[in-house]
């Protein structure tokens, strides 16, 4: 094989192996069944204890407002950390730990 010939057939294996790698990852939310879900940080601001996403934070930018204690935070501040990942169905807005592969992807046998 000659080199060009090589290095396109990598590149094919490589978008072949995304591809999968995309299918599998495609999940259906456990209550609503919409492939809607994503993966969010879930944060804790340290002084005062609120846990939750990022989102009920608020803020706009760089800066975001702790619902709980309203004390602004820049987010490179050293009170607010992020403590786990959950997944959220933007179809429902139901939270869940663990997120099951669709059937079709399990079904095409991506998950070898």
């Amino acid at each position: 094989m000659e080199r060009t010939e090589l290095a396109s057939n990598s590149t094919r294996e490589r978008t072949e192996a995304t591809e999968r790698a995309r299918r599998v990852a495609q999940a259906d939310c456990p209550s609503c069944r919409s492939g809607h879900v994503r993966r969010v940080g879930v944060f804790e601001h340290t002084t005062c204890g609120f846990v939750d996403v990022a989102a009920r934070f608020g803020g706009i930018e760089t800066r975001i407002d702790c619902p709980k204690c309203e004390t602004t935070l820049s987010v490179t501040n050293d009170h607010l950390r992020c403590v786990a990942f959950l997944f959220c169905c933007s179809g429902c807005n139901r939270r869940f730990d663990g997120v099951p592969l669709t059937t079709s992807a399990l079904q095409a046998g991506e998950c070898d």
